[in-house]
């Protein structure tokens, strides 16, 4: 499998980041928790595996939330922009150093954000008024 690059920036633009590994592609999240982390109904991920992430503006204004009431057991590092809280990519902890990266497409630059998403998470927690994604497969 070939490597895809990408980029991303917070809505404030004081931290930016690029990330080079294998494309693995965006799914929905409709556990608690990225409900809560996004404030929406879900969140849309999109997945690189055996990836370098770059943090190449504002490093100092990452901060991590390690969310361990997960369903897993495993925590999740979420890494957000102290200055204006937009949830950049976030690590779990069983696959720390491994090159597995979830970013939040709300901020990836690249066009990758525009992917439709193949598979969905915790479908039993979706919204009712949100069919979800036609074709998706429920992972």
């Amino acid at each position: 499998m070939s490597s895809t690059t990408a980029t991303g920036s917070c809505l404030c633009k004081a931290v930016a980041y690029t990330i080079t590994g294998i494309d693995k592609g965006p799914v929905l999240c409709h556990c608690s928790n990225c409900q809560k982390a996004t404030g929406s109904a879900f969140a849309n991920n999109y997945r690189f595996m055996k990836a370098k992430l770059d943090i190449t503006k504002g490093e100092e204004e990452m901060v991590v939330y390690c969310d361990s009431n997960t369903k897993s057991g495993n925590t999740l590092l979420r890494h957000f922009c102290s200055q204006c809280g937009s949830p950049m990519y976030l690590e779990n902890s069983a696959f720390q150093g491994k090159g597995l990266y979830i970013l939040f497409t709300g901020c990836m630059d690249s066009d990758l954000r525009h992917t439709k998403p193949a598979g969905e998470l915790f479908g039993p927690n979706r919204r009712g008024w949100f069919g979800g994604v036609e074709g998706a497969a429920k992972l």
